[in-house]
């Protein structure tokens, strides 16, 4: 055998060195997959919370700025917009509640959160000119155009030609008519009074108001806005939103998973704070959960939204507050959830202006 061949190949020490290395890089490489893999999710997380909170608040500060529209105030000068405490649509109880959460690692704790209800009510859909009132015998003549959508079961809310009163009431019986004062013809219309939980009068004398010239809104719709137990046993929350209208007949039978649509998951805390402007005393008060809203006084929501991540983090993270429930979360101390509060205030348009 020659000294080159004696030469050749690796010594077990080599062999052994070389192992190492790769197994070293290997490992290395596994690692930064792997803390990569989790650092792309925590930000997929991160980026789901902050989207699904911001977009929620988003929504529900447009149905608020709705609050009011085609609705005028009741005999104490209330505004019927706003739905707070204990209050029934279509039968459905709504009310103060709350939701049992938990706290994440190292430490898990289950707290309850005070949550409430929060209900916003609007005439809505296509409005049309009223060219005949007849309350004797019920009956109504509307203008007819291209976009109007009324059905039978329909309710509406009528409101008079000087914006100072306004009333529900529910379609029973439509003819169209083509030979009328209105450009595209009309609709003559019998009516009644509509289901109780959903009838309005702006104050004790607007049955009795003649609503000839007035106008018609063709929809009267109430959303609802209110927080559940997302189920699975993990002990979170998750915000929902049912609407209220002939559109969405049927669509909540009770308070409940079945009710409306889920608008976020794992959510903390959902809080709303009504606020009205005393011009007498140059600032703001705020309303109590369930008292009548001042209709005469500029109004405004305040509302917070409280998310939190699905899993645990690496580290233990800062707590959040809640200013208008005075809750820290997590109450107990901090965890490796992150969380987020979202924040905004509304003014009300429909508001500032004293009844009749």
């Amino acid at each position: 055998m020659t000294e080159k061949h004696k030469r050749a190949g690796f010594t077990l020490i080599e062999t052994l060195v070389g192992i190492s290395i790769g197994v070293f890089l290997t490992a290395a490489a596994v690692t930064f997959v792997r803390f990569e893999t989790r650092l792309m999710g925590v930000n997929t997380e991160r980026l789901d919370m902050q989207q699904a909170g911001r977009a929620s608040l988003d929504l529900i500060a447009s149905d608020v700025q709705l609050a009011g529209l085609g609705m005028t105030l009741d005999d104490n000068n209330d505004f019927p917009g706003l739905l707070t405490g204990a209050f029934n649509i279509d039968t459905v109880p709504f009310g103060l509640s709350s939701v049992t959460l938990e706290s994440g690692p190292p430490a898990s704790t289950i707290y309850a959160v005070p949550v409430s209800d929060f209900g916003i009510r609007f005439a809505a859909g296509e409005q049309a000119s009223i060219v005949g009132w007849d309350p004797s015998t019920q009956q109504m003549r509307m203008c007819d155009h291209a976009a109007l959508d009324v059905e039978n079961g329909d309710t509406i809310i009528v409101r008079d030609e000087q914006y100072l009163s306004s009333r529900a009431i529910r379609v029973d019986g439509l003819t169209q008519i083509t030979n009328c004062r209105c450009a595209e013809g009309c609709y003559d219309l019998t009516w009644s009074a509509p289901d109780p939980t959903q009838t309005f009068v702006s104050f004790t004398g607007a049955a009795a108001v003649d609503y000839n010239l007035g106008a018609a809104f063709t929809d009267y719709s109430t959303v609802v806005y209110f927080l559940l137990d997302q189920g699975g046993g993990l002990n979170r929350a998750s915000l929902r939103r049912a609407q209220f209208d002939p559109d969405n007949a049927g669509n909540c039978v009770a308070r409940d998973g079945t009710c409306g649509v889920e608008m976020a998951r794992d959510v903390e805390a959902f809080a709303l704070e009504t606020w009205a402007f005393d011009t007498g005393a140059a600032q703001w008060s705020v309303v109590p959960v369930g008292n009548p809203v001042p209709g005469d006084q500029k109004l405004r929501v305040d509302i917070e939204l409280v998310t939190r991540s699905r899993q645990e983090t690496d580290g233990v993270k800062r707590q959040v507050r809640s200013n208008i429930l005075g809750v820290d979360f997590p109450p107990g101390g901090v965890d490796k959830i992150e969380r987020e509060v979202f924040r905004t205030s509304v003014e009300i348009k429909n508001v500032g202006r004293p009844s009749i």
